[in-house]
């Protein structure tokens, strides 16, 4: 059996995570270059219980008024274990506007999971960030959309600044 890095960053880049989104949950980068970014930074602060993040990465229009205590207690309640990204669509002409299909993999208890989402980004002053998901019941309705624009696996990595 090969041991497993636990150091590696959850988003599934294969880099370590302190190379990869902790950078990010730290503040110290900033989601400027994709709205891939933002899906999977957020997703590995899910798997590390950083609220702080969390609501720091959403659109301050759409950003829930809770604090990141609560938000932090409202993710412990998964342990999440993976991420799938479908595909990226760009949705106007300047690039400004995206939305990602992917399915997150979950337990709850001893209870496996799995949840497929299309979830809308905004560039903002040179950052991207999460605004919300589209209606649960038209993601089934939407996913051809994707089809073309299915991410490769280099595309699927986080582009890392120095």
């Amino acid at each position: 059996m090969m041991a497993v890095d636990s150091s590696l960053c959850s988003c599934g880049s294969k880099k370590k995570y302190r190379d990869c989104c902790e950078p990010y949950h730290k503040g110290l980068r900033k989601t400027c270059h994709s709205p891939l970014e933002v899906l999977k930074s957020r997703y590995s602060a899910y798997c590390h219980d950083d609220g702080e993040y969390v609501l720091s990465s959403w659109e301050e229009h759409f950003r829930p008024k809770v604090s990141a205590k609560k938000m932090i207690r409202e993710i412990k309640s998964m342990k999440y274990t993976g991420l799938k990204i479908h595909g990226v669509v760009y949705t106007d002409e300047a690039g400004e506007n995206a939305q990602i299909y992917y399915t997150v993999r979950y337990r709850v208890g001893t209870a496996f999971g799995e949840s497929s989402s299309i979830s809308n980004f905004v560039k903002k002053d040179g950052v991207w960030y999460y605004t919300d998901d589209v209606a649960k019941e038209l993601v089934p309705f939407m996913t051809a959309a994707f089809k073309a624009e299915s991410v490769s696996e280099e595309e699927n990595k986080i582009p890392v600044q120095v």
